[in-house]
Formats: structure tokens, sequence, C-alpha cells
């Protein structure tokens, strides 16, 4: 944790994460502070369950950030089509930020890995996907949103997860069914081809049956296992 986190009362508090009631506070994780765009205008928190805030906002889009099992969700939601199309996150506590081909960053102190957030998404009020992507500016990742001509509201979702061998994506109900239907698995970042395909299509209908949602944990280092699918419940199980 920053020291910020010991000297303000926060919304929400884990092991590794904490949610400030003043987004302008920023979010702590694991000892960086997000800073999330637009946040001086941002009303105080509102808590809608035991791990996610909304910043009720006067403008044209809104932050709100969950806690997840293994990091945290910074989510924008654009509420209108003059929104900006450039949202950026500043990254307190971070010496550099590394761009990794799949679409991932990688968050460093030095020479260590702090945390990888994951590739840029969103979509709008039909869950249609919204044509985004990630630059970098120093220790700040601007993500840019396409959404002029999509159905309002748009939600743009930087994730942000540890580990320095692995990525973990958690996949909602929503998303755990695409991929079931055989849609949607275009977007998850490792190597694809037919037996990836029906494996995550299969494991997705599993998961289903039994009310649960997908986890797809993607190995940096471990070439002959480069992914393992699990499933998980509540969380961002909803």
């Amino acid at each position: 944790m920053t020291a910020s986190a010991t000297t303000r009362t926060d919304a929400v508090v884990t092991d590794t994460v904490a949610i400030p009631r003043r987004a302008a506070d920023g979010v702590d994780i694991a000892g960086l502070t997000v800073r999330l765009p637009g946040a001086a205008d941002d009303a105080p928190a509102v808590k809608l369950d035991a791990g996610t805030v909304i910043y009720p906002s006067p403008g044209s889009y809104a932050n709100a950030v969950q806690a997840t099992d293994d990091g945290l969700r910074a989510l924008v939601v654009i509420e209108t089509p003059n929104a900006p199309v450039d949202y950026r996150f500043i990254i307190d506590g971070a010496t550099h930020l590394v761009a990794n081909p799949d679409g991932t960053i990688d968050v460093h102190n030095g020479d260590t890995r702090v945390v990888t957030v994951e590739p840029a998404w969103a979509r709008d009020r039909n869950a249609a996907f919204v044509p985004t992507e990630y630059r970098i500016d120093g220790t700040t990742i601007i993500q840019t949103v396409h959404h002029r001509n999509a159905a309002h509201p748009v939600v743009a979702d930087p994730k942000y997860s540890f580990g320095w061998w692995s990525t973990t994506i958690f996949f909602n109900k929503s998303e755990t069914n695409n991929i079931a239907l055989g849609s949607a698995i275009a977007n998850i970042p490792f190597p694809k081809g037919a037996p990836v395909f029906a494996s995550l299509s299969a494991y997705a209908q599993w998961a289903q049956g039994r009310n649960a949602c997908l986890r797809v944990t993607v190995r940096h280092y471990e070439p002959w296992m480069p992914y393992w699918l699990s499933h998980y419940y509540g969380g961002s199980c909803r």
C-alpha cells in the first residue's frame, strides 16, 4: 500500500487494494496509486457492494472501481457521444511501463513487474465491442475509446492483475456465455487454434452448468503450457 492508504478513510480495503471515498485520492494497488481520469470532478464514492464503488460525475463520463480476486478493475462509463475519446490513468509509484505484443501492459517499479494491465476493451449498451486501444505516455496509460457511433452508455475497463509469471482473466457470466457459444474468443490474448477454441467453449459450457464463470490463466514463461482453464464463483461472476 502507499502511505495514503493509511491516512485516509477508504470506501473499500482488501489485502492488496484500497479504493478511496474521493476519486481524486487515487486507487492504491500493491504499492502503486492509480489516478482516475477526470477524478477531480467526481462526487464522493457510492458503495454498491462489498467490492465495488462508483463516483457520480456531472460530466459526460464517470468512474467506477471494483476490487477483484487478483487486482482491480477501473471502469469508465461513457455516457454520451460528446464525451472524450482519451482517458488517462496516471500510475504513481511506477518507474516505467512496458507494452507487450498481446496488448497487455506491464507496470514496473525498477526491475520488478508489479502488476499487469490486461488488454483494452470496451462495450456499448448492447454488449457490442467498441474499438479501443492503449498507448503509453511516461507512467500514464491512455485508453482511446472510439465510441462516437456506439450505443451509449459505453463501458471501458482497464483491469490490473498481479503475477510475475502469468496473467489471469476473470470472465463474467455474459462473457462466459458468449465464449460457450463460440464468440468473443478472439479477444483472449494467447495463441489460438481450433483445439483451443473447442476447449474454451467446452469449459465455458461446463462452468455455465454449475452457475460459475470462466477463468483463463495465460502463462508467460511456460510455452509448453501457455494457458490453463478454471472456473470461479463470486467476485466478477455476476
